[in-house]
């Protein structure tokens, strides 16, 4: 699934059927987050789940501990809770045939 911002200039690609060491992963990256670590632990599990991002500013890589840029910020919280969004509403159970 990709998403897109374009007052960010920020566009992602999501596992639409995520294996369960995906699924895992996520959780594990947002539920391990306290609270003061809400946004980063939601930049955290995002990661895990995206597949493409493009931005002339940010990468996954990206060492948010020196960079100071208010766009990245920005660009992270809109990522983490467009993903969590996402997560939110996948349909991951089996379908009986």
């Amino acid at each position: 699934m990709e998403y897109k911002n374009d007052n960010l200039g920020v566009r992602l690609e999501v596992v639409d059927n995520p294996t369960v060491r995906r699924q895992l992963a996520y959780k594990s990256a947002l539920f391990g987050a306290k609270a003061d670590e809400f946004y980063e632990g939601l930049w955290m599990a995002a990661r895990s789940y995206i597949d493409t991002l493009e931005c002339e500013y940010l990468t996954l890589d990206t060492d948010i501990s020196t960079v100071t840029d208010k766009r990245i910020t920005d660009a992270l919280i809109w990522i983490g809770l467009t993903v969590w969004g996402h997560y939110s509403r996948l349909d991951i159970t089996p379908k009986n045939s």
